[in-house]
């Protein structure tokens, strides 16, 4: 599942090299997962913002997923 190109619930897939990431070795991929699902919410958000290197940004209820956005 994505914001641009739908599918990946696979444990085995074939994409454009432009979707991939590269799991460092010393981290455990089930561990990366998690960054994929909740992290690209906080990523979308902030790209789209349009916000830029030093320029404030403000981040209500920093959670879980508001971490993520700092």
């Amino acid at each position: 599942a994505g914001y641009t190109v739908d599918g990946a619930m696979a444990e085995e897939v074939i994409v454009d090299a432009n979707y991939a990431v590269k799991v460092p070795e010393n981290l455990d991929p089930a561990a990366a997962s998690s960054i994929t699902c909740a992290g690209v919410t906080t990523y979308k958000a902030v790209k789209v913002s349009g916000i830029e290197p030093g320029q404030w940004l403000g981040v209500f209820g920093v959670g879980g997923l508001g971490n993520l956005a700092l």
